[in-house]
């Protein structure tokens, strides 16, 4: 009977940690998923930031052509 007992806590014990498992690896999904949304938006503010330089360094080339 105790012997038993012990075997259904064990089960129990299993599954709670399988339950506390399953939650982590979804946590651990969910994180991956931010950081390659958050990759993507720093991408293309870099990109933004580098025609703006561009852009800038243009304008200020033909300013000091202009002059």
């Amino acid at each position: 009977e105790t012997e038993h007992l012990d075997v259904v806590l064990s089960a129990k014990e299993a599954n709670k940690v399988f339950e506390e498992r399953k939650a982590l690896e979804k946590q651990a999904h969910d994180l991956g998923d931010t950081i390659n949304h958050m990759s993507q938006i720093i991408s293309e503010k870099s990109r933004k930031i580098a025609a703006l330089k561009s852009e800038a360094e243009l304008k200020n080339q033909q300013a000091l052509e202009a002059n």
